[in-house]
């Protein structure tokens, strides 16, 4: 009734947007926050409590005007999470984050998004963003859990029903084999990151992942090469670089891991796990005081095992 009478009252298109959100009408509520997102705001001094999602209690208060658009792209992202429509979600919340970088739901809802994809590392750094702003973020840290377990058996059961009716892509195949990583079901871990390469050989994810499960299998030139693929499509990610300069450590290899590692903080200069592996390669090499310096690096940016082997190479407490 209030929008038959006046239209362009955007207050009213955003509270039917939620009532219909709630009601699972999906499709209708991102009509209406869409048509809220396209006027302008309307004068109103109402307080709006915003509910998380995945919780039962009020988190948050907020007015239209402080806090509108962006509560209306947060609405659009969980609508499509619903539908299935898991990169408009991502994309939706990555606006939100945009307009408010300080709201950590944003941060987990996006995650959840990603878990969907498959993209389990950008997945886990969604998490632990919602978990650095607010370290008792209960969705947060149950999806953190969920990712790094590979997901439950519901998610495997129906992981096997979309591949066994052929209806299977590139990002089922790799959750799948990334469920099975989690498991240590290795052989068919493997198998499942290959078809998901075979279907999409530029996702330097399942190269990343398949890496991961040879290097537990001691195939190391397997393994070196699934990482330098992986590097070779995404060359900014210092955990593929780390994750092969490990394996080049292991295998003796000290000069190229010393290289990887470099290069993963040349990525991320706070990277506190690249500074302590460059920091035990420069004290296998025998060259202690450049190892302490970097050792010293990682534990001033937190890492506690760079503190206990600073302790025992260099002396200091």
């Amino acid at each position: 009734m209030l929008l038959t009478l006046n239209p362009s009252f955007s207050e009213a298109y955003f509270e039917r947007g939620r009532a219909r959100f709630a009601l699972k009408q999906y499709q209708e509520a991102i009509q209406d926050f869409e048509n809220f997102l396209q006027l302008p705001p309307s004068e109103t001094d109402r307080i709006l409590y915003r509910v998380a999602p995945s919780d039962t209690f009020i988190s948050g208060v907020a007015t239209i005007q402080s806090a509108g658009q962006e509560q209306a792209y947060y609405h659009l992202g969980l609508c499509s999470i619903a539908l299935q429509e898991y990169d408009f979600a991502i994309f939706y919340l990555n606006e939100a984050i945009i307009l408010n970088p300080q709201q950590p739901d944003f941060y987990a809802e996006r995650g959840r998004a990603m878990t969907r994809l498959g993209e389990n590392v950008a997945a886990i750094e969604s998490y632990e963003k919602a978990l650095d702003l607010d370290p008792d973020h209960l969705p947060a840290r149950q999806g953190l859990a969920m990712v790094k377990t590979g997901g439950d058996t519901v998610l495997l059961a129906h992981l096997d029903q979309v591949i066994a009716e052929n209806s299977g892509n590139s990002q089922t195949y790799k959750q799948r084999g990334f469920y099975r990583m989690s498991h240590n079901e290795d052989k068919r871990a493997i198998e499942d990151f290959s078809r998901a390469i075979s279907l999409d050989p530029k996702d330097s994810e399942s190269f990343f992942y398949r890496g991961k499960v040879h290097t537990r299998l001691k195939a190391w030139a397997n393994a070196e090469s699934d990482y330098s693929e992986a590097i070779g499509l995404d060359p900014v990610n210092p955990e593929y670089l780390l994750a092969r300069g490990q394996l080049r450590y292991v295998n003796g290899q000290l000069e190229e891991a010393l290289a990887d590692f470099t290069e993963a903080i040349g990525q991320d200069p706070d990277f506190a796990t690249g500074y302590y592996h460059r920091g035990i390669t420069f004290q296998r090499m025998g060259r202690v005081s450049e190892a302490c310096s970097e050792l010293l690096k990682a534990k001033t940016l937190g890492m506690e095992a760079a503190a206990t082997v600073l302790k025992k190479v260099c002396k200091e407490d």
